[in-house]
């Protein structure tokens, strides 16, 4: 089990047993956009041992078109930013995504029918064994 880090999972998953097992407190869901003006803060936002269900990456990536890989390479520069203090504070972050996630070189989304850079914010992750989600530490690549 993971005790920081971001797990990668298309909206039709389950719940993987990594989230369903973990006793965090306080469990919250946060849009992408909330989630790093939060980060970016002067005081840290977040309890320690929460879990953070994070939506909408998705929908702003598809949104940046044409412009998409340079809002990528923002989003991994502020989440970077903030890496020592999520895993300072065990922070697990569920990134739930709407499209397809499709393994390869690059990792990227299929969605909408437009192919989304995952792979400039997230790198290059392993599916995970146990099932259809990816685990990425809070240190980016």
């Amino acid at each position: 089990m993971t005790s920081s880090g971001y797990v990668l999972i298309e909206q039709r998953e389950p719940r993987p047993a990594i989230l369903e097992d973990a006793l965090r407190s306080p469990r919250l869901e946060r849009g992408v956009l909330d989630f790093l003006r939060d980060l970016a803060g002067d005081e840290f936002p977040y309890h320690k041992f929460s879990l953070i269900t994070v939506t909408g990456l998705d929908e702003v990536l598809y949104a940046a078109h044409p412009d998409e890989e340079a809002l990528a390479h923002e989003i991994h520069r502020r989440l970077n930013r903030a890496a020592s203090q999520l895993e300072q504070n065990l922070i697990l972050v569920e990134v739930r995504l709407r499209g397809q996630i499709m393994r390869g070189d690059p990792f990227r989304l299929k969605h909408r029918g437009t192919d989304l850079p995952l792979h400039i914010i997230f790198d290059n992750p392993r599916q995970a064994a146990d099932g259809n989600y990816y685990i990425v530490k809070c240190h980016l690549s």
